[in-house]
């Protein structure tokens, strides 16, 4: 039996190419996700079996630096995976309840009447980081301070700060010396 979310927006469902693109390619970091109406509702199911959501992934313990690494790589790869199929990036939901994590990999959910900037959605991403790393992980709370204050910046580069952050993150923080 398959285990889904769902998420209902007001506004009649209109299947546009978005959920034709998603429907016919196979993509590697976004749930499979199935849309109709329901009444004046959209709704929008995601295929999340085996899979545990990033807000109760932590919510029992806290995350290290090299989760944290390995959440933004997922992040990267997703806005890849999006634009190869020509999706907006802006309909990735970047909320720890719509992110989830199996095997080595986050997944997430791709949500078409989305309204959010991706860019301000990583921003509260990392203060919900900030708010759950494992403060015993030195090196992990710098790295997300680290990544916090990149994403407070205008125009800022995921790419970037996320190859500065595995850089900082391998090399080691707690020098007295400022690197950022």
């Amino acid at each position: 039996m398959e285990r889904r979310i769902s998420i209902r927006e007001k506004g009649y469902y209109e299947e546009d190419y978005q959920m034709r693109m998603l429907r016919i390619n196979s993509t590697e970091y976004l749930l499979r996700v199935m849309g109709r109406g329901i009444d004046d509702s959209s709704c929008y199911e995601y295929e999340v079996s085996g899979k545990v959501s990033m807000s109760a992934m932590f919510e029992r313990g806290n995350m290290r630096g090299r989760d944290v690494e390995l959440l933004m790589d997922s992040i990267r790869e997703a806005i890849r995976e999006t634009e190869r199929h020509l999706l907006n990036i802006h309909c990735l939901l970047l909320q720890p309840e719509y992110i989830f994590y199996e095997e080595k990999k986050f997944y997430f959910c791709y949500f078409p009447p989305s309204k959010e900037n991706i860019w301000e959605g990583i921003h509260r991403l990392t203060e919900y980081l900030v708010k759950h790393i494992d403060y015993e992980d030195p090196a992990g709370v710098e790295g997300v301070f680290f990544l916090h204050k990149k994403t407070m910046e205008e125009n800022y580069s995921l790419e970037k700060i996320s190859r500065e952050y595995k850089t900082l993150l391998s090399g080691g923080f707690g020098s007295k010396k400022k690197r950022w």
